[in-house]
C-alpha cells in the first residue's frame, strides 16, 4: 500500500519554508501553504544501508515530514567533549537527511534532546548531565556556550550528499532549540539546575518581594523572564549563522505562562500523549502501567488538551504524540488526531515514533521490556501503521474543513502568574471548545477589538478587558457563547457526553465510546463495543470489541457515493506473541515478540448501490498486494459487504472495493 503519491519530491524544490499569516508557506510562493504529517527517526544503531529503505517506507506511509529525534546522543563525541561530532555517525546522519529529502520528506529536529554532557565539560558541574542541562542552558553561560558549539557543528557542517550545510537546507522546515525544556514543575526535579535558578532568583527579586519563595507566582514570573531572554538570544545566534528555518521551543506542557515564551517564537510546537506508559519502578525493566481505555470515552483527551496551547497568528504543530501499544483502542488514533488537526487548521502532526531502538530488530526477536521507545514504535504494529496511513491520507487531502469560528483565550501576565491557579493550566472546560470550534491563546492585556468574543479568567485577572470576554471556568461557557450568536451548528452536551463540530463533520460520543468522521470523500466509524453506526447513508454493524471501519474514495475527483474505487480499513487490535499483562491491561510486564496477532472480528458495511449494480471486494496485504476477492451484487438498492479480520475467511485489515 503506497501513499507516496501524496508527496512532492524532492523536498525543498520550491525553496525554503517561511511563516506568513500564521502558517507555513514557501518563501518564494508566500500564498502557497504547506502542511506536514510524519513520524520520528533517530540514529539508534542505523547504518548507511538502512537510510534509503527507511526513507522509502516513510514515503509509502504518506509521511512528508520526519523529526530527527534522539539522534544527538549517538552523534556526540565520546572522548570527554560532547560538542565534537562522531565522524561515522555524522556520515549516517548526512545520508539519512539526503535520502529523506530525495523522497519528498521535510526535516525538523531539536538542537538538544539527550546528549550527555561530560563531567566538567560545563565549568562548575562535575557530574554528567542530561535533563538538567535543558534548564541550565537558559541561565548558565557555560551551558549556553556548550549548546552553541554543538549547534554550530551540526548546522554549519556541509552535508557530503546534499552539498549544503543544514543551516541553508530548504527542506529544513523547523528547528526546536531545546527539546522539552518546560520549567516550572519540571525544574524542581533537577537539584543541580534548581540551585542555580534559586541563586539567580535571589538577585532578581531584590526590590520586588524579598520574601518570595521558589514555589510562588513571582518565581514563575522570574523563570519566564529568563526563558524569554534566552530564546531571543538563541534565535539571534542562529539567524546570524544564516539559518532561515522557523524556530520553536518549550514544546511540552500546557501552562498558560508558556504562551508568554511561545509568543517570542516563530511557531508553537506541543507534545501530548494518550495512555502514556507510567513506569512502576525506577528500573528500565520494571513493568509499565496503562489504563487501556478508548480515547473516545475520554472525549478525545489527545489532542483536546493540546488545543489551548496554539497561539493565534502562529503556525502550530503537534510534533510528538501517540496512543501507544498495547492500548487496545489505538486503531482510531490516526484519523481522530488528523480530523481534529484539520478542524483546528493546524500545520503539522508527527507521531512518536516509527522504528524501535535499537534499529532494526530481527523478526521473532524478543522485544525488550525497556520503557525507552519500545511501546511507542509502530513499524511492526499493523494496527498503528494502517491507522497512521489513513491519518496521513486525510490530512494531505484536507478531507475535513476548518472550523469557521474561533474562540480565543486571553492570556495575560496577571492570569499566568496568579496565585489562584498555582499550576497555571487552562481551565478544562475551555479544552472542550476545541471539539467544535478553533481555540488557542492571544497574548495581550486586553481582548483585541477584532475578536468579538473570547474567554479569560476574571478571578485570576480582574483587570482583563474586552467587551467580548467570558469566564470559562465551568460548562456554562458554551451556553453563554451560543447566546451571543456563535457556534450555532455545534453540539456540546456534557450530560450525554456528545460533541459535534461546527462543521458537522465530526461527532464524538464519549458516553458510548463512538466516533463518526463524515466528509465528502471519506467516512470513518469507531465503536467501542457491539452495535452499529450510520451516517450519510453508510452503516456499519459490528459484533463486539473496539473496532474502526473507514471507507475512502480512491477515484480522482469523485465523492464517496460516486467513486468506482474505494479503500476500506477494518482495524481491531493486535498483540505481540507472548505479551504478558494484567487483565484488563494495567501492568505491562513482557512485550512478547513478533509477529503480531490480530484480534478476529466481523462487521457488515452497507451503502447505497446508486448507479452501481455489482461490486468486487478484495482483501489487501499491508503492502497493498491483492489477496482474496469476491463479487457482491446489489440487493434492494444497497451493497452489503461482510468484513472479517480473519485471513482464513478471506479477510484482512484492508480491502479494495471496485464498483461497476
Amino acid at each position: 500500500m503506497d501513499f507516496s503519491f501524496l508527496l512532492d519530491a524532492p523536498a525543498g524544490k520550491h525553496g525554503p519554508i517561511a511563516v506568513r499569516d500564521g502558517h507555513f508557506v514557501f518563501a518564494k510562493e508566500p500564498g502557497r501553504r504547506i502542511r506536514f504529517y510524519g513520524n520520528h527517526a533517530g540514529l539508534e544503531g542505523m547504518t548507511k544501508a538502512d537510510c534509503e529503505p527507511l526513507a522509502a517506507r516513510f514515503a509509502r506511509m504518506g509521511y512528508n515530514a520526519v523529526r530527527l529525534h534522539t539522534y544527538d546522543q549517538d552523534l556526540q563525541g565520546k572522548n570527554g567533549l560532547s560538542t565534537e561530532l562522531d565522524p561515522g555517525q555524522e556520515e549516517v546522519l548526512d545520508y539519512l537527511i539526503y535520502q529523506m529529502i530525495q523522497h519528498g520528506i521535510y526535516i525538523t529536529l531539536d538542537l538538544y534532546v539527550a546528549r550527555t554532557i561530560f563531567p566538567n565539560e560545563v565549568p562548575g558541574f562535575s557530574a554528567p548531565m542530561q535533563h538538567a542541562y535543558k534548564f541550565l542552558v537558559h541561565l548558565d553561560e557555560g551551558a549556553r556556550s556548550n549548546w552553541e558549539r554543538f549547534a554550530a557543528a551540526l548546522l554549519c557542517h556541509t552535508n557530503r550528499y546534499t552539498g549544503r550545510p543544514l543551516a541553508e537546507e530548504p527542506a529544513l522546515y523547523g528547528i526546536s532549540l531545546v527539546n522539552e525544556d518546560t520549567p516550572y514543575e519540571q525544574l524542581q526535579r533537577f537539584p543541580e539546575a534548581m540551585r542555580e535558578y534559586q541563586k539567580a532568583f535571589a538577585r532578581w527579586k531584590t526590590g520586588r518581594d524579598a520574601s518570595a519563595g521558589p514555589e510562588g507566582p513571582l518565581f514563575r514570573e522570574f523563570v519566564t523572564d529568563v526563558y524569554v531572554r534566552s530564546y531571543r538570544r538563541m534565535m539571534a545566534t542562529l539567524r546570524h549563522w544564516g539559518v532561515s528555518a522557523p524556530l520553536t521551543g518549550v514544546n511540552f506542557m500546557e501552562q498558560q505562562a508558556l504562551a508568554l515564551v511561545r509568543q517570542e517564537l516563530d511557531y508553537v510546537d506541543e507534545h501530548y500523549y494518550f495512555d502514556h506508559p507510567i513506569p512502576t519502578g525506577p528500573g528500565p525493566m520494571d513493568p509499565l502501567r496503562f489504563h487501556g481505555r478508548a480515547n473516545e470515552r475520554l472525549a478525545a483527551d489527545c489532542p483536546r488538551y493540546a488545543f489551548p496551547t496554539r497561539i493565534f497568528g502562529k503556525p502550530f504543530t503537534l510534533s510528538e504524540w501517540n496512543q501507544p501499544y498495547p492500548n487496545p483502542a489505538r486503531a482510531s488514533s490516526g484519523p481522530l488526531v488528523s480530523a481534529y488537526a484539520q478542524l483546528q487548521d493546524w500545520d503539522g502532526v508527527l507521531r512518536f515514533k516509527f522504528h524501535p531502538n535499537p534499529y532494526p530488530r530481527a523478526p521473532g526477536e524478543p522485544v525488550p521490556r525497556s520503557y525507552l521507545g519500545e511501546v511507542f514504535a509502530i513499524a511492526e504494529d499493523p494496527i498503528a501503521v494502517l491507522s497512521d496511513r489513513l491519518g496521513a491520507l486525510l490530512f494531505h487531502r484536507r478531507e475535513f474543513a476548518m472550523a469557521p469560528s474561533a474562540l480565543p483565550y486571553l492570556v495575560t501576565s496577571n492570569a499566568s502568574f496568579g496565585t489562584r491557579t498555582p499550576r497555571g493550566f487552562f481551565p478544562e472546560a475551555y479544552t472542550y471548545a476545541g471539539l467544535f470550534a478553533r481555540v488557542g491563546g492571544i497574548v495581550a492585556e486586553r481582548l483585541p477589538d477584532a475578536w468579538p468574543v473570547g474567554v479569560c479568567d476574571p478571578a485570576q485577572d480582574p483587570g482583563a478587558r474586552g467587551a467580548g470576554l467570558l469566564w470559562p471556568g465551568d460548562r456554562r461557557l458554551f451556553a453563554l457563547v451560543e447566546a451571543r450568536g456563535f457556534f450555532k451548528g455545534q453540539t456540546a452536551d456534557f450530560q450525554r457526553g456528545l460533541w459535534t463540530s461546527e462543521t458537522r463533520e465530526i461527532t464524538l460520543d464519549a458516553a458510548q465510546g463512538r466516533l463518526s468522521l463524515s466528509a465528502a470523500r471519506t467516512q470513518v466509524f469507531a465503536l467501542d463495543g457491539p452495535g452499529f453506526l450510520e451516517d450519510r447513508e453508510l452503516r456499519v454493524d459490528h459484533d463486539g470489541g473496539y473496532a474502526v471501519v473507514a471507507v475512502t474514495a480512491l477515484s480522482e475527483g469523485k465523492r464517496l457515493p460516486d467513486s468506482p474505487r474505494l479503500l476500506v480499513f477494518f482495524l481491531t487490535d493486535a498483540r505481540a506473541s507472548g505479551l504478558e499483562s494484567a487483565r484488563p491491561i494495567t501492568n505491562y510486564t513482557t512485550h512478547g515478540k513478533s509477529p503480531m496477532r490480530v484480534r478476529i472480528a466481523h462487521a457488515r458495511l452497507s451503502m447505497p448501490a446508486g448507479a452501481f449494480q455489482v461490486a468486487r471486494l478484495r482483501s489487501l496485504g499491508l503492502d497493498g498486494s491483492q489477496r482474496n476477492e469476491r463479487d457482491v451484487p446489489a440487493q434492494a438498492g444497497r451493497l452489503l459487504f461482510d468484513l472479517s479480520t480473519n485471513p482464513r475467511d478471506g479477510g484482512g485489515l484492508a480491502f479494495e472495493i471496485i464498483r461497476r
